[in-house]
């Protein structure tokens, strides 16, 4: 799967909708997690705020809204992960790493 509405290292607002592309159909299984760290050095910790699968539509679109983090601050990142699943295929993971505005 690929995103459509975002990509790697973009500024997002808390609580956002990602977009994305793949085989028609096909499950999509989506893990975003969050993390802050002082300074880009001391990780103080992240928080898993989607793990769920979702199913493309006949045109191969997918969408999931990404609720804020409990504590919602500047540099928040949000490590986000996707596969697809299209019969007895698998897709290779994809990867992206957005920010907190």
């Amino acid at each position: 799967p690929r995103f459509t509405s975002h990509r790697d290292g973009d500024r997002v607002s808390s609580g956002f909708t990602l977009v994305g592309q793949t085989r028609p159909n096909a499950t999509v299984q989506i893990e975003v997690v969050s993390s802050v760290s002082l300074l880009d050095v001391v990780n103080l910790g992240g928080q898993t705020l989607v793990d769920q699968d979702v199913t493309a539509n006949s045109a191969g679109e997918f969408r999931i809204t990404v609720p804020a983090p409990q504590l919602p601050v500047p540099g928040t990142s949000y490590r986000i992960r996707a596969t697809a699943t299209s019969g007895t295929e698998t897709s290779p993971q994809t990867e992206i790493t957005l920010r907190q505005r």
